[in-house]
């Protein structure tokens, strides 16, 4: 099947994507639409990639009759991303898709208008003789980042034994140390852990403004333990600050600026923590974002004048680790997506795994509530004590564990720490306890969820040990039977499978 990759624009962005397409996948054409008259040195950069430049629109390209098409929406501006994407998802749905399966469409936005304006989408079109999902992958670049970082290097690599607590001290007060602090709460929801994140920055009380606004529950609720230090990072205030507040911090992640600023600063804390403790295997980790390519790899090498001890940093964010095949494309994660769903869906014969399927491509809640879940399981793993490598000796592990003494209260404890999970994800991401009375009233308004999407308000986000009155509601509204902590078992008990197939 001849399939055909298209950008809508020539930025660094969808140039690396290219050329990762172009090493990974050579039998790929790769086309840029949309450009007129491209200059001397894009065309060179285009004649490496063998990619065709074109000035077609959007439409012209959709009606060209090929395998499959892969559209890549990766350009600077979030808002007219997403307005091509719209479009294209109209266009598909008002015409017949010439092609033998239906598009793929990849789109760098922002996740709360991409929730709104996404989902009210059409996502479907006429292909091969039938109407068939578009499947969208809208995602938030600084998102995605720290996704990958906490992937790669997760939160629970600081703890070096003792006191079972995760201190994470964030430098930085813009959009990618923002997103740090939101995806900690979440990620580092761990049973047994005590979890505090500290920002610092000479705005951190304009950032506290921000997630208060953005995330109003995760201050209410009282559940999440959120420091703010106003502090020069560039300045000896940082030194001051560190040993007042931050000396037994055990992960640290610098994103306070340009490349070389964060590099510097990496360098700085890990002087800092090496004259407080002496001792390398005492060092907190330390995390710095470098988007260029070429600076990334140098800063692993990085060490002291004397070449007496290495810095240890890692570095995060480089755009080519992002906008290349792996960094965007995760199989394995898309796959434990759909499992994750289909379980939620009680899905159990094909007509129902079906439409979860399409549920889950037709919402960009369900995707990212489900990609939060996958991207969990290295940290329910961890919590048990799992510690084997393969997939499948996990799975065999981790099932053990459920059938042993004791098995049925450690899945009623790990259940009630999902819950967790799922309910930091949900105020990380701006979702509100909708009440009762909420929840009648939007039921009455003719919606037929017990969640509602425009408002950002869930009945669930309760306690563990409340979730049966939350069942007992929809039970009268819906006419539905739910039962919540099931679901929160079911999620517990699915891993093995999920892992089993992974390690075949």
């Amino acid at each position: 099947m001849n399939r055909i990759c298209y950008f809508s624009d020539a930025g660094t962005r969808s140039l690396l994507m290219a050329e990762d397409l172009r090493c990974h996948e050579p039998d790929t054409a790769l086309c840029f639409y949309g450009l007129e008259q491209p200059g001397s040195a894009l065309q060179r950069k285009l004649e490496a990639l063998d990619a065709q430049c074109c000035p077609d629109d959007a439409g012209e390209v959709l009606a060209r009759p090929c395998g499959q098409k892969t559209f890549f929406l990766l350009g600077e501006n979030d808002r007219q991303n997403l307005r091509e994407a719209i479009l294209l998802l109209r266009m598909l749905d008002e015409q017949p898709c010439p092609d033998e399966e239906p598009p793929v469409i990849w789109v760098k936005t922002r996740q709360r208008e991409a929730e709104l304006l996404l989902d009210s989408a059409p996502k479907e079109t006429l292909c091969a003789g039938r109407r068939q999902a578009v499947m969208v992958h809208a995602f938030d670049e600084c998102d995605r980042v720290i996704q990958q970082l906490f992937t790669f290097l997760p939160l629970f690599e600081a703890w070096k034994g003792g006191e079972k607590r995760i201190s994470l001290l964030v430098l930085g007060s813009g959009p990618m140390a923002l997103q740090a602090v939101k995806t900690a709460v979440w990620m580092g929801q761990i049973k047994d852990f005590a979890l505090r994140i500290q920002l610092m920055d000479r705005e951190a009380g304009r950032a506290e403004d921000i997630l208060r606004q953005q995330c109003p529950e995760l201050f209410e609720s009282g559940e999440y333990d959120l420091r703010f230090i106003s502090a020069d990072t560039s300045t000896c205030e940082l030194q001051d600050a560190l040993w007042e507040y931050c000396g037994d911090c055990n992960y640290i992640l610098a994103a306070a600026g340009e490349d070389e600023d964060n590099i510097l600063l990496g360098t700085e804390l890990c002087s800092f923590y090496m004259a407080r403790y002496s001792a390398l295997q005492n060092l907190p980790v330390l995390a710095v974002q470098v988007r260029d390519p070429e600076k990334s790899r140098l800063v692993p090498r990085l060490s002291s004048r004397d070449g007496s001890f290495s810095f240890n940093l890692t570095a995060f964010g480089s755009w080519d680790s992002l906008y290349s095949v792996s960094g965007l494309t995760d199989w394995f994660i898309d796959r434990r997506m759909e499992r994750i769903h289909m379980t939620f869906c009680e899905a159990e014969t094909p007509e129902r795994r079906r439409a979860a399927l399409e549920d889950l491509n037709r919402h960009c809640y369900n995707q990212m509530t489900s990609r939060a879940n996958a991207l969990h399981f290295a940290s329910k793993l961890f919590q048990c004590g799992v510690t084997e490598r393969e997939p499948a000796a996990q799975a065999d592990a981790f099932q053990a564990l459920l059938d042993g003494p004791g098995g049925k209260e450690l899945l009623e404890e790990l259940a009630l720490w999902e819950h967790n999970r799922w309910s930091a994800f949900e105020r990380a991401t701006g979702w509100r306890k909708a009440s009762l009375h909420d929840m009648e009233e939007y039921v009455r308004d003719g919606c037929g969820r017990h969640q509602h999407y425009l408002a950002r308000l869930h009945p669930c986000l309760v306690p563990y040990d409340q979730l049966p009155e939350i069942d007992r509601a929809v039970q009268r509204l819906l006419g539905k039977k739910r039962d919540f902590q099931e679901n929160d078992r079911a999620m517990i008990r699915t891993i093995p499978g999920i892992l089993r197939d992974e390690g075949r």
